[in-house]
């Protein structure tokens, strides 16, 4: 009876181990590389494809998986080799456990190339996965705005579905064309007949006017047109950037671009979010006060950016439809946010209604919105004040620079907190500093306290809440009657609003 030598597979039925994955994983130190044999042929022809254009099956049709040697005992016979004493049918049995075995190592998920493939899978896994956290302190509405930005599908383009005819009259209006002078059109062609009608009807979106309309149209048709994209075409979204960004509104797009990118772009899906917002944003401008302009070529693209948050120098920006009003009159809160605001502190002796009624007086301030602030629980700030917001995106005039102003005796603080990170200065009255980084000298703060304070001289109202069962009322009637009468006495106790001007108009001193 003929011994066998052990083999390396661990006993009769079980796959034999692959030598070589472990030795390249640094599992058998004592193992060296081999020459290039089948098992890597066999790996090369199955990575195979448009990448390896120079592997053919002719290549390893010479070699034999009998040829296999990875270790001393496979070059004893241990993988398919004869022994002397073996029969021929012992001798094709362990040939075919060994071309079996080389198959398995292909196969098996511990062999290289099905490593590199799960690894594959496992980078475009890691790519398309949203992070979970970002970097950054952020409060829990602000993170959850921003991971649910990178959540989205970013890796699509905005670019439109066309028909076949789209497709072609699109390559018509894109493509270059002559100026011509006033004095040297040309007739338009069918073609471009058919493109110039769909493109104003809003059937085809372009990032632009037709070019070949420079070449058709009088110049101030050709204008019309653009003022015509800009109005009915694009789309603008808004956002609501606080001091603490640190924006100027002499930034050019591209230095905006670039505070956004670098903001937003740790991770891949960062990356990918920004080269798809670079592609899409056609104009981004500030308007030097709180509000960050993204323009897009269409309302289509601009509803891809609705409601997606972004980080900006440390802060946090949500981009908002704050153009479109349902009918004049009606505020909505992006429209409301992009009003401008101011915080009132100090008015707690005189009352919201008196203070409200007292500004009125003032020519050219109209005050939409009043209120004590709504914040939630995990916003730490003072809330001792009162927030109003006016008609007009800039401050009105007469309130301009303006931080106290002395009503019926009371001195009141503005804070202009769309502009002005800080709480004004309380002894030279600045908006630009706190009381700790004050450095006006002693002899100067009579100057500078009436640059900045103004005193109201005209009438103000009383006004007395009442009991609360003045306020209990049973129907509709009864309660608009009383809420009315109140408003009345109130209106009859100062003069209308705009009248008397010059006598309501705040004073220096």
């Amino acid at each position: 009876m003929t011994t066998r030598p052990p083999t390396d597979s661990g006993g009769k039925g079980t796959s034999p181990r692959n030598w070589l994955c472990e030795a390249q994983l640094g599992r058998r130190p004592d193992c060296k590389r081999r020459p290039v044999g089948h098992a890597i042929s066999i790996l090369k022809s199955t990575l195979s494809g448009p990448h390896h254009p120079i592997d053919t099956p002719s290549r390893h049709s010479s070699l034999s998986p009998s040829a296999i040697v990875t270790t001393a005992s496979d070059a004893q016979g241990g993988r398919g080799q004869a022994n002397p004493g073996e029969s021929a049918g012992e001798q094709a049995a362990s040939l075919n456990r060994a071309e079996d075995a080389a198959a398995q190592d292909v196969r098996s998920p511990t062999n290289y190339a099905a490593a590199v493939n799960r690894g594959r899978q496992a980078i475009q896994c890691a790519e398309s996965t949203p992070p979970t956290n970002v970097a950054g302190s952020w409060k829990p509405r602000e993170q959850h705005d921003l991971l649910a930005t990178l959540a989205k599908d970013w890796h699509s383009t905005s670019e439109p579905v066309d028909t076949p005819e789209q497709a072609t009259l699109r390559k018509v209006a894109v493509a270059p064309s002559e100026v011509h002078a006033d004095t040297a059109l040309r007739q338009k062609t069918a073609t471009e007949l058919e493109v110039l009608l769909d493109y104003l009807s809003g059937s085809l979106e372009l990032p632009h006017p037709p070019n070949f309309a420079k070449a058709v149209l009088p110049l101030l048709q050709r204008a019309m047109l653009e003022q015509y994209h800009e109005t009915h075409h694009e789309e603008m979204l808004t956002a609501d950037v606080t001091p603490r960004a640190q924006l100027r509104k002499s930034m050019t797009h591209n230095t905006r671009i670039g505070l956004l990118f670098n903001a937003n772009t740790d991770t891949d899906c960062g990356r990918r979010m920004l080269g798809r917002l670079m592609d899409d944003v056609k104009r981004l401008h500030f308007d030097g006060i709180h509000t960050l302009h993204f323009v897009f070529n269409s309302q289509r693209i601009a509803q891809i950016y609705a409601g997606t948050a972004f980080r900006l120098n440390g802060t946090w920006i949500v981009l908002e439809d704050s153009t479109s009003e349902a009918e004049e009159g009606v505020y909505k809160q992006a429209t409301l946010r992009r009003k401008y605001a101011v915080r009132i502190y100090g008015a707690d002796t005189i009352g919201l209604v008196v203070l409200l009624a007292t500004l009125c007086q003032l020519p050219v301030v109209k005050v939409v919105d009043a209120e004590r602030p709504r914040v939630d629980t995990t916003d730490i700030v003072d809330n001792r004040y009162f927030l109003l917001r006016f008609d007009t995106a800039s401050c009105p005039e007469m309130l301009r620079g303006i931080t106290k102003l002395s009503i019926n005796g009371q001195m009141i603080t503005l804070h202009h907190h769309v502009v002005f990170q800080r709480v004004p200065c309380a002894r030279c009255y600045a908006p630009y500093h706190t009381v700790g980084f004050c450095k006006i000298k002693p002899a100067m703060l009579t100057k500078t306290h009436a640059k900045f304070r103004r005193t109201y001289k005209g009438p103000v109202p009383p006004y007395a809440v009442g009991t609360a069962t003045q306020y209990r009322h049973t129907d509709s009637d009864s309660l608009t009657i009383f809420l009315a009468t109140l408003h009345r006495e109130l209106a009859q106790s100062v003069a209308p609003c705009g009248a008397g001007r010059r006598a309501r108009t705040p004073t220096n001193g």
